[in-house]
C-alpha cells in the first residue's frame, strides 16, 4: 500500500462493491490454458469428438464461462449493467426463484438496488431458461459471435443454467498496517476472489518461479 490516498481509494472501492454488488465474472482459473474454451466450443457444437470425460467437461465449462463473461462485459460496456432492463430473467438471491422482468417498475428497481434480486446471464445449454425482449436479442447477438444460435444451443447435450450477473459480497473488512493492506470477505459459492480483487483495483502479482 502506497500513499494515504491509495488506502482511501481501496476503502471507497470496497464500500461501492458492498453497496452495488460484485460483477459475477468467471476468474481466469476457470479457463485453464488458452485452448480450452475453443475446444469446448467445438465439443458444445458437436463438431469435435469427445475425448476423456473430465477433460471434455472442463473444456465445455470453460466455453460456457467465456460466453457468460462476454455477455457481462458487453452489458457493462453498453451501460446495461446491472439492470434491470425489460426482458431480464431475474433471480432472487435468497431462494433462487426466477422471473422475467416484463416491465421495470419502482418496486423492481428497489429490489434490485437492495440486492434482493439481480439479472442473470447465460450458462448455455438445452435446459437453460431464456430471457425475453431486448435481452434475448442481445444474448442471441452475442452468442452468434461464437457461431451459435438458439437452435444450436437447444440441440446440445450440455444442460445449461442461468447465473447471477452480480452477487452481494456482504461486508469487506479492510485492515491497513503501514504498506500492507489485508482484506477479509466471504463470497457465495461459484464466485471468484480474483474477480473481487480486480474490481477493487488490486493487482495480483504471481510469485517469481
Amino acid at each position: 500500500m502506497g500513499a494515504p490516498e491509495d488506502a482511501a481509494a481501496l476503502q471507497a472501492a470496497c464500500s461501492k462493491v458492498e453497496s452495488d454488488g460484485l460483477p459475477n465474472a468467471f476468474g481466469p482459473q476457470r479457463f485453464g490454458d488458452l485452448n480450452a474454451a475453443e475446444i469446448g466450443r467445438l465439443l458444445f457444437l458437436g463438431t469435435r469428438p469427445y475425448g476423456p470425460f473430465r477433460k471434455a467437461r472442463f473444456a465445455i465449462s470453460a466455453f460456457q464461462a467465456s460466453v457468460f463473461n462476454e455477455v457481462l462485459d458487453e452489458r457493462r460496456s453498453r451501460g446495461l449493467y446491472p439492470g434491470p432492463i425489460p426482458g431480464d430473467l431475474m433471480k432472487r438471491h435468497d431462494s433462487g426463484g426466477e422471473f422475467v422482468a416484463q416491465e421495470i417498475d419502482d418496486n423492481l428497481e428497489w429490489r434490485t438496488a437492495a440486492l434482493e434480486v439481480s439479472p442473470t446471464g447465460p450458462i448455455l445449454g438445452k435446459k437453460m431458461a431464456w430471457p425475453g425482449g431486448g435481452v434475448l436479442d442481445l444474448e442471441l447477438e452475442l452468442i452468434a459471435r461464437f457461431g451459435l444460435n438458439q437452435a444450436s444451443v437447444l440441440a446440445t447435450k450440455a444442460p445449461g443454467a442461468r447465473r447471477f450477473l452480480r452477487i452481494p459480497t456482504g461486508p469487506i473488512s479492510v485492515s491497513i498496517e503501514g504498506a500492507t493492506a489485508s482484506l477479509a470477505f466471504q463470497l457465495p459459492p461459484g464466485s471468484y476472489a480474483t474477480v473481487l480483487l480486480a474490481e477493487l483495483g488490486v493487482e495480483i502479482v504471481k510469485p517469481a518461479s
